[in-house]
């Protein structure tokens, strides 16, 4: 028996791969050049986490979780992120600047709620070239997803 893919198959491979490329193009939106994030529905309140002070160079990642997350390894990270500690998550491209916009768990809606949260900050490495150097955290007071965060209040965690 002749085994092929046809043409249905090939559709759906495709259609399967420009859901999962839109998907991770929307994680790190840019701001616009007017400094607003870009919004589909008009609405540029909330999601947005500022840190005063970061390091420029490497790529950032942020993830945002509820407050007494037990974060220290890495197996304690991944579970909370697979859990509904996870709250938000966030990222600058290298040498992007400092504001991190703030999206629910693995989607691309917002997050806006407020509440003292974890969030830990994770940087690119450039060895290995994933997100795991250096892991520091702090605890926040974020109000209607707008925080403001010193980078000299990150501390290390799980090293």
């Amino acid at each position: 028996m002749k085994k092929y893919l046809n043409l249905r198959n090939v559709a759906a491979i495709v259609a399967c791969l420009a859901v999962v490329t839109l998907l991770s193009c929307n994680k790190n939106k840019e701001p616009s050049a007017n400094g607003n994030e870009p919004s589909a529905n008009g609405n540029d309140s909330g999601g947005k986490i500022t840190i005063i002070g970061l390091p420029s160079g490497p790529a950032y990642d942020i993830d945002l979780f509820e407050s007494g997350t037990t974060l220290n390894t890495d197996a304690d990270r991944i579970l909370a992120l697979n859990s509904s500690k996870f709250l938000a998550r966030g990222g600058v491209p290298a040498n992007g600047g400092n504001v991190f916009y703030l999206y629910k768990g693995y989607t691309t809606e917002k997050w806006s709620n407020s509440g003292t949260n974890l969030i830990i900050l994770l940087s690119e490495s450039t060895v290995q070239m994933d997100f795991v150097n250096p892991k520091i955290a702090t605890i926040p007071t974020i109000t209607n997803g707008i925080g403001e965060i010193n980078y000299s209040d990150f501390i290390p965690f799980g090293q």
